[in-house]
């Protein structure tokens, strides 16, 4: 019965000292330059997340686009394109361990992928927390799908449906 106590004094106690509520953090970016060449890029990033309990529910989507200017035509070329976009769920079992699940989608053609779709599974151990850093480690089962760019010499099989 005591230890029943005290395992739930040190879950509310860790439950507490999360913060509660939205935490957000937004991020834009406009780079130009000139000169020999002109080039353009930009980005911008949201990552949200709400807390409830021991549950934690997380959003975030990015997008890059970059564009240099051709030195023999003139002409601007895009010479990055990038995106995504994932969800999370964390839930904390205790103070040192919580389960997460998450999606992400994302986009890089010049990676060499025009969509890719991936589905994690996991677990993750807090090691030390201080006021100024968290210390921990995931592990974890990811599935990925991906959609690859279809060139001249390797053409996109779900061209020929």
């Amino acid at each position: 019965f005591v230890s029943v106590l005290s395992l739930g004094s040190l879950q509310a106690r860790a439950q507490s000292s999360e913060p509660q509520g939205w935490q957000n953090e937004s991020q834009a970016a406009v780079v130009q330059t000139t000169g020999n060449s002109e080039t353009d890029s930009y980005s911008v990033k949201q990552q949200s997340a709400l807390t409830r309990d021991k549950n934690t529910y997380k959003v975030n989507a990015s997008y890059l686009k970059t564009s240099a200017e051709n030195a023999t035509t003139g002409a601007d070329e895009e010479t990055a394109l990038r995106w995504d976009a994932g969800t999370r769920y964390e839930c904390a079992i205790d103070e040192k361990w919580s389960g997460f699940a998450g999606y992400l989608v994302e986009s890089d053609r010049y990676a060499g992928f025009m969509q890719r779709h991936n589905s994690d599974l996991g677990a993750k151990y807090l090691i030390e927390k201080t006021e100024k850093y968290d210390l921990l480690s995931e592990a974890g089962y990811r599935y990925v799908h991906q959609n690859n760019v279809a060139t001249a010499a390797q053409p996109n099989l779900s061209d020929l449906n």
